[in-house]
């Protein structure tokens, strides 16, 4: 019997009603018995149940913690993937660094950025303290962990998620939930970090790129760089990364090597564009000083996303290992990548169609910022008539490339 809400009369008539009539009454136990029966039964209620832990695994919130370095976020890509198609009504937050924010901007698979700043206003213990309440605020179910080091561990930790994943390395790694023994072999760095992610019932795709998401503006700024050195419409542009990051001189390429390899480009009709950022200004303009050629310098023009744009433009690129090379990789251009100090079974990106070159010496990889035999001869023994004769071969649409672990990598001992 229905009755409108807060119509007390209605109500009193409707119990006067059921208390004269014995028939109806018995009818109403009747249907309600039914309905109890039929609609509330133990195998029911425990499907509800199910249908509502569903919902809450659904409602989940993640979190991912990248806060460095450039390329080392760039890595993360395929994981942040993989992640969202295994978890797609979840909400994922990346933390990230200051510096590193940019590259993930635009990324369809997160949705809230966390920036972290431990060189600015997020710098010392007491604001890394202060900073995990707000990451508490966000009541992280999951926490991947793919930073890995003692303040990142601390920051998951300090977060009170139900459950965090990342490396026994002994950096504080107690903290964690879940510990992945780290393998000793070398193996390339994306399928590294999906060790972490197996704990989670997430495969690695070796199908999966890298990628990055370059707005229309930082097309159009790319197109206004080349159109200002008249390479607008050229499609034999050769791009060439300058340097790695401030300490890391060893993994650089010589000065001297990269003019007379301009030089030996230009002879062979094609253009140069130089990268880099702020800090290689002065040692471009060493360079140009030593080549004939007067390659294009768009050193400290860029962004990082202005360089992906920049170098999708290229027919091939060349760079030590530096974030740039992964940059050609997420952009899908065929690059060449020179390797020194650093063992490139380690720090690869995966891609289709590229050449490493790293020379078989005793001393590599040494992990070494500066050179203790004083030569650093794994990065000078690369000729640049080597470097000549892999860029014909790499952008030839007839040349094969042997498979040596990874597909379309060809390497050069």
């Amino acid at each position: 019997i229905l009755v409108l809400p807060k119509d007390t009369d209605a109500m009193a008539q409707a119990v006067v009603k059921v208390l004269k009539s014995k028939q109806l009454a018995d009818e109403l136990t009747k249907a309600a018995k039914e309905k109890l029966k039929k609609e509330f039964t133990l195998e029911q209620m425990a499907e509800k149940t199910i249908e509502v832990y569903n919902e809450l695994l659904k409602l989940m919130n993640i979190l991912v913690i990248k806060i460095s370095s450039l390329g080392d976020v760039i890595l993360v890509t395929p994981a942040l993937k993989a992640i969202r198609q295994k978890y797609p009504y979840a909400k994922i937050c990346c933390l990230v660094g200051n510096e590193a924010r940019i590259i993930l901007q635009r990324c369809p698979y997160i949705d809230d950025l966390i920036v972290y700043d431990p060189n600015g206003k997020d710098k010392g213990w007491w604001r890394l303290l202060k900073f995990t309440r707000k990451l508490r605020r966000y009541r992280f179910d999951k926490i991947i962990d793919f930073q890995n080091n003692k303040k990142s561990h601390l920051l998951a930790f300090l977060s009170y998620p139900t459950e965090s994943y990342g490396y026994a390395n002994g950096k504080l790694d107690f903290l964690l939930t879940y510990r992945i023994k780290d393998h000793k072999r070398p193996i390339p760095p994306v399928e590294h970090q999906f060790q972490i992610l197996r704990g989670l019932d997430i495969e690695y795709d070796v199908r999966d790129p890298l990628e990055l998401w370059p707005s229309p503006k930082d097309e159009e700024h790319a197109q206004r760089l080349l159109d200002s050195e008249w390479l607008g419409n050229n499609a034999n542009i050769v791009g060439i990364n300058l340097a790695a990051s401030e300490k890391w001189d060893t993994k650089n390429w010589p000065l001297r090597h990269v003019a007379r390899l301009c030089d030996l480009l230009a002879n062979k009709g094609m253009r140069v564009i130089i990268t880099g950022v702020e800090k290689d200004r002065a040692r471009v303009q060493e360079l140009l000083n030593m080549t004939k050629a007067k390659p294009a310098s768009f050193v400290g023009k860029t962004n990082i996303l202005q360089l992906a744009a920049l170098v999708k433009r290229c027919k091939v690129f060349i760079t030590p290992d530096s974030a740039p090379l992964h940059v050609a990789a997420a952009v899908g251009i065929p690059f060449i990548a020179l390797f020194g100090p650093t063992d490139s079974r380690r720090h690869l990106p995966p891609a289709n169609r590229f050449v490493v070159i790293q020379k078989k010496l005793p001393c590599v990889p040494c992990y070494s910022t500066y050179c203790r035999l004083s030569t650093q001869a794994c990065m000078v023994d690369i000729t640049p008539e080597e470097i000549l004769e892999e860029i014909e071969k790499v952008t030839s649409p007839h040349q094969s490339f042997m498979s040596v672990g990874k597909k379309g990598m060809r390497v050069i001992l």
